[in-house]
């Protein structure tokens, strides 16, 4: 297989075959005034209800109701049905998703920043 270990901002493919765009990693912490809402998102795994939110600086985000410390995740958008918004923890998303097959797959495609020729209008 031919994959990304690093993650990058960008378009992805879900290997079911959706696309998604990620936005950047964040992590668990309590937000500050100095913090601006961005969305809420829903965790992969739980289903549980996120916020997210960027500072100032828009350097990262912050992510509040999930009590993980240490670990960083994705902050992606399915471009398709309702936009939601989701995390997954990097390692997960830049994981491989083993097949009932038994076949290893890229869990998330990258296909770089220009919009998939599929969705284009």
């Amino acid at each position: 297989l031919n994959h990304m270990t690093e993650f990058n901002p960008s378009f992805y493919q879900h290997f079911r075959g959706n696309f998604y765009l990620a936005y950047g990693v964040g992590q668990y912490c309590s937000s500050s005034e100095d913090d601006v809402f961005f969305a809420k998102a829903l965790h992969h795994e739980s289903l549980n209800q996120v916020k997210i939110y960027s500072n100032k600086e828009k350097t990262g985000f912050k992510i509040e109701g999930i009590d993980r410390p240490g670990l960083d995740f994705v902050l992606y958008q399915e471009l398709y049905g309702d936009g939601k918004f989701w995390v997954r923890e990097v390692d997960s998303f830049m994981g491989e998703k083993v097949l009932d097959s038994g076949e290893s797959v890229q869990r998330f495609k990258y296909l770089g920043l220009e919009i998939p020729t599929v969705l284009r209008m």
